[in-house]
């Protein structure tokens, strides 16, 4: 959870990155994450297996259009390094 919120937050704001995601789409992903963070060290220290999985997925849903395309675009690149 925590590692998916640094590692998503630090892929949104790499600059070869800014293609990936509207600016608007950009911001409420961060705020969203965001948001989960500052569950995760709240609510989330004593909340339950069930709980923490919903949370994650909900952030991973969230941030999935982003993820998505850059999946994708790392995808395509690694065919055409070949």
């Amino acid at each position: 959870f925590e590692s998916f919120i640094y590692n998503t937050r630090n892929a949104l704001n790499l600059p070869a990155n800014a293609a990936f995601s509207l600016p608007q789409e950009k911001n409420k992903i961060l705020a969203d994450l965001q948001v989960s963070e500052t569950w995760l060290y709240d609510d989330g220290q004593n909340a339950s297996k069930q709980d923490y999985e919903s949370q994650l997925a909900k952030i991973k849903t969230c941030a999935s259009s982003f993820t998505n395309r850059m999946s994708k675009i790392e995808a395509i690149k690694g065919y055409y390094d070949e």
